[in-house]
């Protein structure tokens, strides 16, 4: 019992040694068969690339030159592609209000009268989307804007003329000059790209960015037509000489009523619901003579479209701006919309 006294502080530090011990011991072993494991797999894969290494998975020296010389001719098409789409880039330098707005009154009847040459009929005393400035001059900082917008609208009606569209009931350009100003947001992750996909997100507004090859500027026109002289504009702006883009398309039957079977031209005397067997006679004044163009293909159609000039920028063409890396589009409204 002495010897128990004497020594049980140092009984306690040796028990409480050897159960802290166990323990650890066992969890040292544990991470030694772990390391095993691991260096068993580390070996293995070690092995496995060495294989894939054997097998020399790189192209010949002579596949390499061939990738390079297809990769180059591609970057130089792209480059006259994009050249040539630089020819259509419209600017203007900022003028005054005043000489603009006489510029406007000399355009306003330019158009007139390439409309009156195609027959095209169009609303009395028309202005092209550019009302707000029959009585003012627009501001000296909106010139170079009001401008460009000018020219698009004057080709447009080149070609509304030149496909003889019957009757042009409006046009609208967009009103940038009351739009807030927005930041522009770069859509790009590093320097040196630039974003080839520009989106409005439906927007209608022109969208700019120094980030961008082009700029979007669209117009939003609304005609009376009949099939043929449609597919002869879409033909038309098709081959324009600027860059057109046909966003949206609405068309609209003038007659929505069905046809009647007094409205199919048969011979005189011959029965429409038989085929042209004959029959008692026809009354040619029965037959509705609006209805004849519907059954022919010829009716009339009411067309309201959304147009974009794409104004490609120069100096992103010739590679001032960066390099040509084509990039995924941007999220909708990216870019300075105005």
């Amino acid at each position: 019992m002495d010897f128990l006294k004497k020594y049980l502080p140092v009984l306690a530090l040796v028990g409480g040694f050897v159960a802290l011990s166990i323990p650890s011991f066992f969890l040292l072993r544990n991470k030694i068969s772990q390391r095993e494991s691991v260096k068993v797999m580390l070996d293995d894969k070690i092995k496995e690339r060495q294989a894939l290494w054997d097998r020399k998975p790189f192209p010949s020296k002579e596949n390499v030159e061939l990738i390079k010389k297809g990769a180059k001719a591609q970057s130089e098409k792209i480059e006259a592609i994009l050249s040539l789409l630089q020819q259509s880039h419209v600017a203007f330098p900022q003028k005054s209000g005043s000489e603009v707005k006489e510029q406007l009154v000399v355009a306003w009847r330019r158009m007139t009268q390439i409309l009156d040459e195609g027959q095209v009929k169009h609303p009395e005393k028309f202005q092209f989307g550019f009302e707000r400035y029959n009585n003012v001059p627009p501001k000296d900082v909106d010139t170079p804007f009001i401008q460009t917008q000018l020219e698009i609208v004057e080709e447009l009606m080149k070609l509304l003329a030149k496909a003889r569209i019957p009757e042009l009931l409006s046009i609208r350009r967009v009103i940038f000059e009351d739009a807030p100003k927005s930041d522009p947001k770069a859509p790009v992750s590093s320097p040196g790209h630039w974003e080839p996909v520009v989106s409005s997100g439906g927007k209608f507004a022109i969208v700019e960015s120094p980030e961008y090859l082009y700029k979007v500027f669209p117009f939003e026109m609304e005609f009376w037509c009949d099939t043929d002289s449609l597919r002869s504009f879409l033909n038309s702006v098709a081959v324009s000489k600027h860059v057109f883009l046909t966003r949206v398309l609405n068309i609209e039957n003038e007659k929505k009523d069905p046809i009647l079977a007094s409205a199919i031209p048969v011979p005189p005397g011959t029965s429409p619901a038989a085929g042209g067997v004959p029959a008692a006679k026809v009354d040619p004044k029965s037959i509705d003579p609006f209805q004849l163009p519907f059954v022919m293909g010829m009716e009339r159609i009411k067309v309201g479209m959304r147009i974009e000039w794409l104004d490609f920028l120069p100096e992103k063409i010739s590679g001032k701006g960066g390099s040509m890396t084509l990039k995924s589009a941007p999220k909708p409204g990216a870019g300075n919309a105005r």
